[in-house]
């Protein structure tokens, strides 16, 4: 998970041209950069330098939504969202990889009764997700009523691989999990005023070189490839956002 901020610098006289400054907290090893040569190619400072931004990169371990609730009361980081222009969240997947026995038992379970079953535990999972980020957007429009909120779906890195579990393709399967958890997302996020979904899991998806991963390692994070593929996302959404 990580929170992304950032706001307009202010004008001097040398210069009429405004940037945008970021500051992303609370990340997880994938806004973090793992894996990559170079932090040049972070999908976040691509991002940036697109669209003419500073990027403070204050990388931590991942959060549940659980977690990203409780740090919004950290005082730095409340004062961060105070002064933002915009604010871009990214959280969900460590709402379930945090409770891996839970969604190995949903594999079985998936098994027995068919990939569209969801056991009560994995419901829970959502229900409680939904509800966080539900509070996550209302704490945050209570500290900065104006800026604007970003919120990036999931993307599933294992959907374009033939990896199986007890004859259960992971992709497969995992993917009803992602769909229905990115629906969360939109359905959370439409309810909300000045809220902003940012899409990046239909092209993320579709190309097995955006992931390190491959039939015989599981390995969530996206390569330099994928990176590249994020920025572009990132960007031509923000500058759609901005046109509107």
């Amino acid at each position: 998970m990580y929170l992304l901020f950032f706001r307009r610098a202010e004008e001097t006289k040398a210069s009429a041209e405004k940037s945008h400054h970021f500051r992303r907290t609370a990340s997880d090893s994938i806004a973090a950069g793992y894996g990559l040569d170079s932090q040049e190619d972070n999908y976040l400072t691509l991002f940036s330098d697109n669209i003419g931004a500073v990027l403070n990169n204050d990388a931590v371990s991942g959060y549940d939504s659980g977690e990203v609730l409780k740090s919004l009361s950290d005082e730095k980081t409340a004062a961060d969202i105070k002064n933002a222009d915009a604010i871009v969240v990214s959280v969900g997947g460590n709402d379930f990889f945090h409770r891996k026995d839970i969604m190995i038992d949903a594999l079985k379970n998936a098994l027995l009764h068919g990939e569209g079953f969801f056991p009560e535990e994995v419901t829970n999972i959502y229900d409680e997700y939904e509800k966080n980020l539900s509070r996550i957007i209302d704490e945050i429009k209570n500290m900065n009523p104006d800026a604007y909120i970003i919120v990036q779906t999931v993307y599933n890195p294992f959907l374009k691989q033939t990896l199986n579990f007890s004859y259960i393709n992971v992709g497969k399967t995992a993917n009803r999990y992602v769909t229905r958890l990115n629906d969360s997302i939109k359905n959370v996020c439409k309810t909300k005023n000045r809220v902003f979904v940012f899409d990046v899991a239909p092209e993320m998806n579709e190309d097995a070189e955006n992931f390190y991963g491959t039939d015989e390692k599981l390995d969530i994070h996206p390569t330099k490839h994928g990176h590249a593929t994020l920025a572009r996302v990132f960007t031509e959404k923000f500058n759609g956002l901005l046109k509107d």
